[in-house]
């Protein structure tokens, strides 16, 4: 292929055309308002059973279900449901979910259902003898994602970085609650370079009417029942073709796309494919394609996504590689790495044709960019200047020249707002000027353009100092600096500034006295009260007089969280 890069290759314009016509999996750059929505809490309950065939009555009508038990490779379950008049659904054997199985635990795919009031169930054994087979106590999660008590959860943007990049339901827009999800210690997240696309299915129910609380479903079953730090994929596909964010990445920026990479591109580990999920990408689709393949609308988001995944990666979609000791197809399927029917005959046995459609999609491809921001000094006083600079470069460091890059910032407590737009110079240079009135972070964005890839430099952060200033009122500074007092004057009064003005704050203003050793010894400490411009005034009563007794007088405004601790700088005072 031309023009290759290190790094990434961009999906030519022709990708955006076709994926906009499909579905609008596409969507303008925009940084859109802060909104909150109400999503329901998910539910779920546990119910056992041994017996060879029973009925369960469930206190909590259930949007979906899953069965777990340990057992020999064959055993399976049979379920039908019963609404509250007691008339019962046809009986189905439910659909098995390799992805999840360890050691001899077995797991069904989560089965979509209309909130009936019980459950009928038969275990069975489906092996070649007959009889050769075993199998547990059967334990069904019941797990309800539309009836739970509303939260309230703040959607800080849905933007995407530009028009080339494909529209992903973020986290917080399908409604995780990150509280279960785990990060640290063992649940730590890891990034790697992507080397390799896995395709999965989630071999539960086809035909997904409501993603969003499918994935929150998902979300409660991998980590309440399965122990997962976290979804398992690093995407996810329903029935219509919309993409949801899977497994979190990190916290993202308004403007950014929820690629589930670091800031270096490197994408987070997921627990995917056992053994080889660190530099892999998984993508599992909505359903259970055993016997039935994918609807359009879903296989065209699949090889768009797959597309996307390996152009800007540089991988060859028609491939293959030796990854973590195994012979490869570059896109392969779960089934290529591990001992499962995923993601599904029908599915899989289209594999080979997704693949020569996601290298026509891509053609020549686009070169990946790199794009950094600096600042001239990580801290400025309130009121000063503050320099921003920045690169653009491909991703061989070669400069760009002539395009659009977007600044943004954002202030403590505030949103990500536009900063200004700039023009790289011919060395692929720019810079602006900022006097910012509290902490602030800054970043900047380049829009997939004239065959380039889009990149976001890294979020700069600087903070800003109170500035204070202080100093005797009732006489002026001597030629070397020192205010003078008799030995019959008792007070020295005060005055000073703050800025920012933090009406009603407190400043801490010291008195000081020189011992004869040459220290200072504090001698009296107040916090008088800030006006509206920030002024204020104090009187220190001096406890020595004698001729050549030296005092030393500071103000500090404590820092707070928007601002750094600013100091004054010590007056010196002498008795003569």
């Amino acid at each position: 292929m031309k023009h290759a890069s290190k790094a990434r290759r961009g999906v030519r314009l022709k990708i955006v055309v076709v994926a906009c016509l499909v579905g609008a999996l596409f969507t303008d750059a925009t940084v859109a308002p802060a909104r909150t929505i109400r999503v329901p809490e998910t539910l779920m309950r546990s119910v056992s059973f041994d017996g060879a065939r029973g009925r369960v009555a469930l206190s909590l009508p259930p949007t979906h279900i899953g069965f777990t038990w340990e057992g020999s490779h064959d055993a399976r379950v049979a379920y039908r449901t019963l609404d509250e008049s007691g008339r019962a659904s046809r009986w189905r054997v439910a659909p098995m979910n390799h992805d999840m199985e360890a050691g001899a635990t077995r797991y069904t795919g989560l089965i979509e259902v209309d909130r009936p009031a019980g459950i009928e169930y038969r275990k069975g054994l489906h092996t070649e003898d007959g009889d050769a087979g075993w199998m547990g106590p059967v334990t069904m999660e019941s797990i309800n994602t539309l009836d739970g008590p509303q939260r309230e959860t703040t959607l800080t943007a849905s933007a995407q970085a530009d028009p080339a990049t494909p529209s992903i339901v973020t986290r917080a827009e399908w409604g995780a609650d990150e509280s279960i999800k785990r990060s640290s210690g063992a649940c730590e997240r890891t990034f790697h370079p992507v080397r390799q696309l896995f395709v999965h299915h989630t071999a539960g129910s086809n035909q997904v009417y409501d993603g969003a609380a499918t994935m929150r479903a998902i979300y409660t079953y991998h980590t309440q029942s399965r122990g997962w730090c976290d979804v398992g994929y690093n995407f996810l596909i329903d029935w219509s073709g919309t993409v949801f964010e899977g497994r979190w990445a990190r916290a993202y920026a308004d403007w950014e796309t929820h690629d589930s990479e670091d800031h270096r591109d490197y994408a987070v580990a997921g627990a995917h494919v056992g053994g080889f999920n660190s530099g892999s990408v998984g993508i599992s689709l909505m359903g259970n394609f055993t016997k039935v393949g994918p609807p359009p609308a879903m296989k065209q988001s699949l090889k768009a996504m797959l597309a996307w995944e390996a152009d800007r990666h540089d991988l060859n979609p028609t491939g293959s590689h030796t990854f973590n000791g195994r012979v490869l197809r570059v896109i392969g399927g779960h089934r290529d790495a591990g001992q499962t029917a995923c993601p599904g005959k029908k599915l899989y046995d289209q594999l080979p044709k997704i693949r020569r459609k996601v290298r026509a999609m891509i053609g020549e491809g686009y070169p990946a960019t790199k794009l950094r921001l600096r600042v001239s000094s990580a801290s400025v006083h309130f009121g000063q200047t503050l320099l921003t600079r920045g690169t653009l470069e491909d991703a061989n460091g070669f400069p760009l020249s002539d395009r659009p890059v977007t600044l943004y910032r954002r202030y403590k407590g505030g949103q990500w707002g536009q900063l200004s737009g700039v023009t790289t110079g011919p060395k692929g240079g720019f810079s602006t000027t900022l006097t910012p009135h509290r902490k602030v972070a800054l970043a900047a964005s380049f829009a997939t353009y004239q065959g380039y890839w889009g990149s976001n430099s890294r979020v700069v952060r600087v903070s800003v100092k109170h500035v204070v200033s202080m100093a005797p009122s009732d006489r002026e500074a001597d030629p070397s600096g020192l205010y003078r007092y008799g030995s019959a004057e008792k007070r020295a009064n005060l005055s000073g500034r703050v800025r920012p003005s933090h009406e009603g704050k407190a400043v801490r203003v010291r008195l000081f006295r020189r011992m004869t050793d040459g220290s200072y010894d504090r001698v009296a400490q107040r916090w008088p009260t800030l006006d509206p411009s920030g002024r204020f005034t104090h009187s220190f009563y001096l406890p020595v007089r004698k001729a050549g007794t030296r005092y030393r007088i500071a103000a500090t405004m404590p820092k707070d969280g928007a601002h750094l601790g600013g100091w004054s700088g010590s007056r010196h005072l002498v008795v003569d």
